[in-house]
């Protein structure tokens, strides 16, 4: 595992035990929690725990692949909580 996989691995480390970010470290259970339209809206869901798998079985190719997928994150809760609240 190259330096900047292992540098990921420790800030996800870090991020996933913060109560706050409790809502992203696993896949969102949208049908648990009733939230029918969710695969309507979010075509690429991502979570921390889908992120730290990525890397250790070595799937990205650099990490700006890797950071892309966590923006990704970003922009899917972004984007879910806006419809749901506005729409």
């Amino acid at each position: 595992m190259s330096t900047w996989e292992e540098e990921l691995l420790v800030i996800l480390g870090n991020l996933q035990t913060k109560k706050e970010c409790n809502w992203f470290n696993a896949p969102v259970e949208w049908e648990a929690l009733g939230l029918m339209d969710y695969p309507l809206v979010i075509k690429q869901p991502m979570d921390l725990r889908t992120v730290r798998e990525k890397i250790e079985r070595r799937e990205y190719v650099s990490k700006v692949d890797c950071v892309a997928d966590i923006r990704r994150l970003v922009d899917v809760s972004l984007l879910f909580t806006f419809t749901e609240l506005f729409l």
